[in-house]
């Protein structure tokens, strides 16, 4: 695994196949996005012209221009379940927004799952609506609000890899062994009540006041 700055972004670099990046969103270039994009693969749709808010629209641009820059040459879709894919080539994409920060994550043989969160204190008020007691009791401190970000962010990366809407984050979608590596935290991740039981180990690291989850696909 490499980390390697960019000029507007920072890219990881975990294996041949899987990279993410990740940057904070400039509101300030709304124009400069908008032209990289109409010159781009990507065609600006009725749903980006039917937002009424300005910055939701640059945040839109800002993920199509952070996916250029990685080298992606094809349009994206949503199929019914809201999962992004990429028409053309063979890899596999996951996006999240939080805040004011965006990451994408483009892997070029296996389905996989993504989860930028800010951190608020926040968290701790539904930490019981998508955590187990037994996964609470991982836990040093269970009124944390980073490691409750990091336990939501893995889960919220395991429901993007699943990539439908049947499963919930506290029923279906369980995590144990947490722990550190590093300056990462770890843990495996398991989906379970559907057809064909689904298991990742997982990683998060801290972003200055965001945590960024994913599935540690080969």
């Amino acid at each position: 695994m490499s980390i390697e700055p960019q000029e507007d972004h920072q890219l990881i670099h975990l294996s041949e196949n899987f990279q993410i990046a990740h940057q904070a969103v400039d509101y300030l270039r709304y124009e400069r996005l908008k032209k990289k994009i109409e010159s781009s693969v990507f065609s600006l749709s009725d749903y980006f012209y039917s937002m009424s808010n300005r910055n939701r629209q640059i945040e839109w641009l800002s993920i199509r221009s952070l996916l250029l820059d990685m080298g992606v040459k094809s349009d994206i879709f949503y199929d019914t379940h809201g999962k992004p894919h990429l028409y053309e080539g063979a890899k596999h994409l996951s996006i999240s927004h939080s805040k004011k920060s965006i990451a994408v994550s483009l892997h070029q043989e296996q389905e996989h799952g993504i989860d930028l969160q800010y951190i608020t204190p926040k968290i701790i008020n539904i930490k019981n609506k998508f955590l187990t007691q037994e996964e609470l009791s991982m836990l040093n401190d269970e009124n944390d609000p980073i490691t409750l970000t990091v336990l939501w962010s893995m889960k919220e990366a395991l429901f993007k890899s699943y990539g439908k809407k049947d499963i919930f984050l506290k029923e279906h979608i369980r995590l144990s062994e947490l722990g550190m590596a590093k300056d990462q935290y770890v843990a495996l991740g398991k989906i379970r009540g559907i057809e064909r039981e689904i298991k990742y180990p997982m990683r998060a690291r801290m972003l200055e006041d965001y945590i960024l989850a994913y599935t540690l696909i080969p």
